[in-house]
């Protein structure tokens, strides 16, 4: 791994820790490794799944990589196919991912799991030697892969699609490579060297950072280095690629545009920057490191400051310096890209991670602990403060899970999961082009589908009609979004749409040109084999008084849970006479036997954006598929902030779906 001979016992720790180390991902990672991205920042690692899928489908092109996505999100100036193309460096970790679904024929998002796991395994495997290799103790060194491990980002994205985490795998390998070669003089572990900061470099470009401040501490310590020449023209070869590859890149961009972010996203000012560096921290702190990651950090600081007063060793002396120097760079690459970090926790992993941990690793492996304590003792120690940062780290991944009523790129995963064989079951052909409207991200409704199309993700009415105008077959739609988002901003889209078929999360319509009248209740109603509906209907006008908090629209217990979906649909012409519909909220509220609850509130004030006094609210209320036998359910309107509002033209309906899919 790293280009130096590993003596016997070395290969026996390795095996041991790695051994630990996959014992640990199992306790952490069984409930969720082979499951479709999901909860947090799951918009991204969707797309770098959709990657891997591309891949695939363009024929392992590896110097093309595309998405399901055929418009890309940052578009070039002419567009001239829709083929899914972006720019995307080199995702050298999502070809391998393609590639093993090309030989197995298996197409699972849990395949680049995988490989992204054991890049940050082996890094992980890595800096173990790093230690080890520099004078640590085993014991140190086992602490310091614990340390990186147990980071709640790391964590977090160690089992996730993140390409970060092969990057940072390079970089340890890269350093613990670069180590070997000051001990061994073998030009064959300085070229490890290079190629491993180059692969982090091409997936990450921020990675270009810590290698920058490899060479250059190197080239100022190595200056009468016998291999002086050879280094240099291995550094230029390195170089020559990194920078072919850039440039490609960009002629990529040019040609089709990008998924992803290719800019600099700077603070205005220093001001800003600090603003928003201390958005980053409230957000993000327990994420980075938990509490007992930053007590360990702060003493190894200071371990640090004491040792800098010894004889410190020429190899330690220029991993401190790459740390200190990689830390500054991250300093200024989080001004250059500060709009990102408050949002956006593993920025932090391009960033701050390495040279946070690499100055770590350096401080585990001055610290000799031999001749002053008793092996049992420094075990146990080891061993208890791994579990407390291991302990914390994992209640972070738990909170991670969990699904909020909120949370719409969640309940848009939930909506299109089955949606494969819900095409399928209608005939829709694999090829078809769908265009998924309020799609939330930009490839997860096109990856459960697995069809090639379109998404809208701000469901304005230009957007809308742009969208339109694309080269699709079909329009997918989830249910609940369809008045509440796209008829609300663009309520004649409704006379084009021609209803193909609807499973209660999400309905199929084709796109006509000749117009027909038709409202929104019989774009969303199941047809006799899809479900049935109870219908009430309510035509006179009322006024909810400011002094009333709750009007009801629904009380009703469902004794017998459905096999689909089940939903309440709300319908009303609505009048507010002071123009001020914040703190109105729709809500459903059902509780059901063994503590089942759900809860979700729908704010009112949206459908108002277009007229100040009067709007028509359609809202698609739907229930979780799990709830129990008996549950009450209720609906109402929340006046919270004791508005008038009137009413007209009510429809509610519960209705069910019956499909499986």
């Amino acid at each position: 791994m790293t280009g130096e001979k590993t003596s016997f016992r070395e290969q026996k720790e390795v095996y041991v820790v790695v051994g630990l180390l996959l014992l640990i991902s199992l306790l952490y990672y069984h409930p969720t490794f082979f499951s479709f991205p999901s909860h947090l920042h799951a918009w991204t690692q969707s797309d770098r799944y959709a990657l891997a899928m591309g891949y695939v489908l363009n024929g392992m092109n590896p110097f093309l990589p595309s998405t399901l996505n055929l418009f890309p999100k940052y578009p070039p100036e002419l567009l001239g196919t829709f083929s899914g193309g972006t720019s995307a460096a080199l995702p050298w970790p999502e070809y391998l991912a393609a590639l093993i679904m090309r030989l197995s024929g298996l197409h699972h998002p849990a395949i680049l799991k995988s490989v992204v796991f054991a890049f940050g395994l082996a890094g992980l495997t890595a800096l173990y030697l790093l230690v080890r290799k520099t004078g640590g103790t085993a014991p140190m060194a086992l602490l310091a892969s614990v340390f990186a491990f147990s980071s709640p980002v790391f964590t977090y994205y160690l089992a996730g699609f993140i390409p970060g985490i092969p990057a940072l795998a390079m970089s340890f390998m890269a350093v613990a490579s670069y180590v070997s070669y000051l001990k061994s003089k073998a030009l064959r572990s300085f070229l490890l060297a290079l190629a491993f900061f180059t692969l982090a470099v091409l997936l990450r470009p921020p990675f270009l950072m810590p290698f920058i401040a490899l060479i250059l501490v190197h080239f100022t310590f190595n200056r009468k280095s016998l291999q002086l020449k050879k280094e240099l023209a291995l550094l230029v070869l390195h170089i020559g690629i990194i920078a072919a590859f850039m440039w490609y890149d960009r002629m990529l961009q040019l040609r089709f545009g990008s998924m992803f972010n290719n800019g600099l996203l700077p603070a205005a000012d220093l001001a800003g920057w600090m603003a928003l560096m201390r958005k980053s921290w409230s957000n993000w702190a327990l994420s980075y490191f938990s509490f007992a990651h930053y007590l360990l950090l702060t003493c190894l600081f200071l371990w640090i400051i004491y040792m800098t007063f010894k004889d410190m060793s020429h190899i330690h002396k220029q991993l401190l310096l790459i740390s200190l120097l990689s830390l500054g760079a991250a300093v200024l690459y989080s001004f250059v890209m500060a709009q990102q970090f408050p949002a956006h926790d593993y920025y932090f992993l391009d960033s701050f991670f390495f040279p946070l941990v690499l100055l770590a690793a350096t401080a585990f492996s001055l610290f000799d602990h031999r001749h002053i304590m008793k092996p049992a003792f420094v075990w146990v120690a080891v061993a208890g403060f791994s579990v407390w940062m291991l302990a914390l780290s994992y209640s972070v991944q738990k909170a991670r899970y969990i699904t909020h009523s909120w949370d719409q790129v969640e309940s848009t995963r939930l909506n299109f999961t089955g949606s494969e064989a819900f095409l399928e079951q209608h005939n829709i052909p694999a090829q078809a082009r769908i265009l998924v409207l309020d799609a939330y991200t930009s490839n997860a409704p096109l990856l459960l589908m697995n069809r090639l199309g379109f998404t809208v993700i701000e469901t304005s009415a230009s957007n809308i009609t742009e969208a339109l105008s694309w080269p699709f077959d079909y329009i997918a739609i989830q249910n609940s979004s369809l008045g509440s988002e796209i008829l609300r901003n663009m309520p004649q889209l409704a006379e084009n749409l021609d209803r193909v078929a609807g499973n209660g999360r999400i309905t199929i319509f084709k796109y006509r040109n000749e117009k027909k009248k038709q409202s929104w209740t019989d774009l969303l109603l199941p047809t006799e084999e899809e479900g049935d509906a109870a219908v009430f209907l309510d035509s006179a006008v009322y006024c909810i008084a400011a002094d009333e908090a709750f009007y009801a629209l629904k009380d009703t217990l469902l004794p017998v849970a459905s096999n689909g979906v089940t939903a309440l649909l709300y319908k009303a012409a609505a009048r507010l006479p002071d123009g001020d519909a914040k703190g109105l909220h729709v809500v459903l509220d059902a509780q059901g036997p063994g503590g089942f609850r759900f809860y979700k509130s729908h704010p009112v004030f949206p459908y108002f954006e277009q007229s100040n006094d009067s709007a028509g609210l359609m809202f698609f209320l739907q229930l979780p598929e799990a709830y129990p036998d008996s549950c009450h359910v209720k609906a109402y309107l929340w006046n919270r902030d004791k508005k008038v509002l009137c009413l007209k033209n009510q429809v509610v309906l519960l209705t069910k779906y019956y499909s499986q899919f």
